[in-house]
């Protein structure tokens, strides 16, 4: 099991609060976040913290790669390179932007976090875990939740996208592991790795104590076809600091090879895994954009906030 203490660095800068509405903000700060589900939903206390003018809710646009403001910018924006909306994110009345990822489909989020860090603002990270997710009412072996309708299939995340290095010896495939196993599955027959080549993730400790042998139950028939099981390595289900440290770890022990990272698991685990991409450009995001389901969970639990400035600036 890796932690972010195995390669000698400090504490990660990651405040943990019981509930979402405890959430202290800065002062002279700005919210971005999107709305899905009941544990995006904004508490009174954030309202009041921040006032309405400093709370800015994001959503997808009419076409893939577009994003809207509500009540700001009448027209979808591009989240390619030199866009209107990245010029919109320099301009922020505040000193520091928290962006809450809880809402947020990768293919959004990510774009906007690399945006703010390469725009030189200070921003901190907010992820709030699911009181409990929906069980499947009529499960295949290893399905336990209901959790997505389909999957749109891999395509470059805007901003993230790669261009294969010719005679590169070939990557390693690193599956950030969630309970469905069929998007591992899947992952495995578009990407056709050799099977000594999978280095598979799961999040040890888990939300719940439980989450763990529910994610290996349900990932179980392509570790075992592949043989993966073997070489699965442990990070904490929450730390995003620990994940990076841990592919840095693995960059080290395979100098010269690509590497693949599938972000079908925890969204800290792939806010850990974006930040790493950012490092290495050896490095490419594999995301296969599921369509989730409403009601996909119940009620919140904690909330944590990433102080991500403060790793950009101290943690590599």
């Amino acid at each position: 099991m890796s932690t972010f203490a195995d390669i000698g660095l400090r504490a990660p800068p990651h405040a943990i609060y019981e509930t979402r509405d405890r959430v202290a903000f800065a002062p002279d700060s700005v919210l971005i976040f999107g709305h899905f589900e009941t544990r995006s939903h904004l508490p009174e206390s954030w309202v009041s913290q921040l006032s309405q003018q400093r709370i800015f809710q994001v959503a997808e646009g009419s076409d893939f790669g577009q994003i809207r403001i509500e009540g700001e910018i009448d027209e979808d924006l591009s989240l390619r390179e030199n866009s209107k909306f990245r010029g919109w994110l320099n301009n922020l009345p505040a000193t520091t932007v928290y962006l809450d990822i809880t809402g947020l489909g990768h293919h959004l989020w990510m774009p906007i976090l690399r945006m703010l860090l390469e725009g030189g603002k200070v921003v901190q990270c907010l992820y709030t875990e699911p009181g409990e997710y929906t069980y499947s009412s009529n499960p295949r072996p290893g399905d336990f939740y209901d959790l997505s309708e389909k999957m749109r299939g891999f395509r470059p995340i805007p901003t993230f996208a790669r261009i294969p290095s010719r005679g590169r010896p070939a990557g390693l495939l690193i599956p950030l592991l969630g309970f469905e196993g069929v998007r591992f599955k899947h992952l495995v027959e578009v990407i056709e790795p050799n099977d000594k080549d999978i280095y598979p993730i799961i999040g040890v400790p888990g939300f719940e104590i439980d989450y763990p042998f529910h994610t290996f139950e349900g990932n179980a028939d392509p570790l075992r076809s592949t043989r993966a099981w073997q070489r699965v390595d442990y990070v904490d289900a929450s730390c995003p600091f620990s994940l990076f440290s841990l592919i840095e770890r693995m960059r080290q022990d395979h100098p010269g090879r690509a590497i693949q990272v599938a972000t079908i698991g925890t969204k800290p685990h792939a806010l850990g895994a974006m930040l790493y991409a950012m490092r290495d450009d050896t490095c490419e995001i594999l995301y296969d954009h599921p369509v989730r389901k409403q009601g996909r969970t119940h009620g919140s639990g904690k909330c944590h906030v990433y102080d991500i400035s403060t790793f950009w600036r101290t943690g590599h």
